[in-house]
């Protein structure tokens, strides 16, 4: 059995395994070895004759339909994954002939056209979102942008205007919430804002125009209003208030407001509004008197909770005892008295006996202002101080018949 042969073409002896296979040739082979043709097959392609006809078959539709199906094809898929076409494809990257026609092709309008329609199909967002999530993708863009190239592309203009238009987009603002809510997000904020150079930055930004600007709209949402009505509630934020309200500062400020012509104004207003109706300004002094004899600790606790009556009994108590020239239209001229002044009692808070005996109904009762202010501390009726209390030094001065 014959094993070799003469190829036409170099003329040279061969096995027969170096020949194509044909059953209408010599010994079931070609006449030309596979090398022969293969070099032969790649000058044709090269000429003018052989490109217009490849090109004039790539736009048929049966050569697309054909490479379409072949690119989709298992043993394409197979080839790709081979070490033999990572090693072609990274040669060729490096080619800069390869180069130069890969941006070429990048810049026309087919590919454009091809590349935006691709972008905004379903497959590429899967595709993409899979990509980004990789650990290899964020290693990748970590390092291109902590590189000298990265950071000169991050400087300029062109990159600035796509960042800018990209984080107006419903897509970034989506992601960038859903990271910030997430424990690596909470992190890196909570790093940023520590940083020397994270406060320092804000310090900068709190002064601009801008940032002003954005916190007065803010301040106008229902967001903020909703947030601040529940902060202050917190302990937290009554603590803190507490201790503020303590300091130099705050007492210098609110000097300050007072003095200022809007200080000036509010305050104005707001005695308008206390002296508007006889039960507002009721209510007022109520308040205000509880307020001072618990030493500011009514931590925003209503007064009629305080007390077992409420703004009606009061008034109803107190009209009662109306003597002529009373009424509520004159009310200013006439104070709400204490029977036993307040000063003859000791209590801290509001669940205290000597609190509800200094506040109940019974010891209170309306004298003219004169009278009040000529009354002061004096003792009117009998009092027997039961729960052993120290008299205290203006209390005896007052009363002498105490002792």
């Amino acid at each position: 059995m014959v094993e070799a042969k003469i190829c036409n073409e170099c003329h040279k002896e061969l096995l027969l395994e170096s020949f194509y296979k044909l059953a209408s040739g010599k010994y079931g082979v070609s006449a030309k070895c596979k090398e022969c043709l293969r070099h032969k097959s790649e000058i044709y392609r090269k000429s003018d004759k052989g490109s217009a006809k490849k090109k004039e078959y790539r736009e048929s539709e049966n050569g697309k339909a054909k490479i379409k199906e072949y690119s989709h094809s298992a043993k394409v898929r197979e080839y790709q994954q081979s070490e033999k076409y990572k090693d072609m494809q990274a040669k060729r990257s490096q080619d800069p002939i390869v180069k130069a026609r890969a941006r070429e092709l990048e810049q026309t309008p087919q590919r454009k056209a091809t590349r935006k329609k691709y972008r905004q199909s379903d497959k590429y967002k899967t595709d993409d979102k899979k990509r980004r999530e990789t650990p290899e993708w964020k290693a990748k863009r970590r390092a291109y942008y902590q590189s000298d190239k990265g950071q000169a592309c991050r400087k300029s203009d062109k990159h600035k205007n796509t960042s800018k238009k990209y984080s107006q987009s419903p897509h970034y603002k989506a992601y960038q919430k859903k990271y910030y809510q997430s424990p690596e997000g909470k992190a890196t904020i909570k790093a940023r804002q520590q940083s020397e150079e994270g406060k320092a930055k804000y310090k900068e930004y709190r002064n601009t125009e801008k940032a002003k600007n954005s916190y007065k709209e803010y301040r106008k949402t229902d967001k903020f209003k909703n947030r601040e009505r529940v902060y202050t509630q917190t302990p937290e934020f009554k603590a803190a208030k507490k201790i503020y309200r303590q300091t130099d500062g705050y007492k210098e400020s609110q000097r300050k407001y007072g003095q200022s012509e809007k200080g000036r104004a509010r305050t104005k207003r707001n005695n308008n509004k206390v002296n508007d109706t006889p039960s507002n300004a009721m209510y007022h002094r109520m308040r205000l008197g509880i307020y001072n004899s618990l030493k500011g600790k009514k931590d925003g606790r209503h007064w009629e909770d305080l007390v077992p009556y409420n703004l009606q009994d009061l008034m109803k108590h107190l009209e009662k005892q109306f003597v002529d020239g009373m009424s509520w239209d004159n009310y200013g001229k006439w104070h709400i008295d204490h029977l036993v002044p307040r000063i003859m009692f000791q209590f801290t808070d509001n669940t205290d006996l000597d609190f509800q005996r200094c506040w109940a109904l019974s010891n209170l009762q309306p004298l003219w202002k004169t009278d009040n202010l000529h009354k002061s501390a004096k003792i009117i009726k009998p009092f027997q101080p039961s729960l052993g209390l120290e008299l205290k030094p203006a209390i005896i001065q007052m009363n002498p018949h105490l002792l």
